[in-house]
């Protein structure tokens, strides 16, 4: 089973904005995913779980809201089944 983000990581400026991404399953198996955030006040990632077919992909919206400081990285990383 193999579950990536595709690009792994994405960067929205602090003044707000989305960034789309794909999750892609390499696998021959039907997967399952769920993303939890730490910051919910200030970001949104919609869906927040769903489907991957196999040899699929799922695209993801990152949603930035406006606020202070510099920049808001994210990052994934697959978590153990």
């Amino acid at each position: 089973m193999s579950l990536t983000a595709d690009p792994p990581a994405c960067t929205v400026p602090a003044a707000g904005g989305s960034s789309t991404r794909k999750l892609v399953n390499g696998g021959a198996d039907k997967l399952i995913f769920k993303i939890k955030l730490s910051n919910k006040n200030e970001c949104r990632i919609t869906p927040v779980f769903g489907f991957v077919d196999p040899f699929g992909s799922k695209e993801i919206t990152i949603t930035r809201w406006s606020a202070q400081g510099g920049q808001a990285c994210h990052s994934f990383r697959q978590c153990s089944s």
